[in-house]
Order: C-alpha cells, then sequence, then structure tokens
C-alpha cells in the first residue's frame, strides 16, 4: 500500500483459452476499486506503425468489491491472455 492508501496489484492471465476466476481479500483495509485496467485480446495481438492502438490498456469494470469483516473483498474474472496491471 502507497502513502496515499492505493494497492496496486498486477495480474495475469497466462491461458490462451481459458478465463480465471479471482478472489482477493485485501486486509485491514476497507475500500474501493478507484481505477482499474486490462490488457486483453488475441494471443498474437501486436501494435505496428500502420496500427499502434491495437493492445492498449482499457477499463476494467467486472470487478465486484465487498466490505468483509474490516477487509475488502474483490472478486472478477480474467478474459483469457490478459494483463491487468494495474488495480
Amino acid at each position: 500500500m502507497d502513502a496515499q492508501g492505493r494497492v496496486t496489484s498486477p495480474l495475469c492471465n497466462l491461458s490462451a483459452t481459458e478465463s480465471a476466476p479471482v478472489e482477493m481479500l485485501v486486509l485491514d483495509h476497507v475500500g474501493h476499486v478507484e481505477e482499474a485496467l486490462i490488457l486483453t485480446g488475441a494471443m498474437d495481438a501486436k501494435n505496428t506503425f500502420d496500427a499502434p492502438e491495437t493492445v492498449h490498456p482499457v477499463p476494467f469494470t467486472e470487478i465486484d468489491t465487498q466490505a468483509h469483516g474490516g477487509h475488502t473483498r474483490l472478486t472478477f474474472t480474467l478474459p483469457p491472455c490478459s494483463v491487468a496491471p494495474r488495480f
């Protein structure tokens, strides 16, 4: 946790075909997700000079946040072949 109380936890789903359900418990902290980003798409997707925005971070809003006894529980599913660089 940084000085502003933000938690950064990058996550990856390395499967090219299977989604990955995630449940995360942030101990001793009740809060919410201010911003979450995700990179996802085809496994062979890439940026080129002709298509520089093929792979780019987009908001990840499919996160359920619940207070749980002085903690915060986050549940979500990462799509196949995805990286969530910031929560």
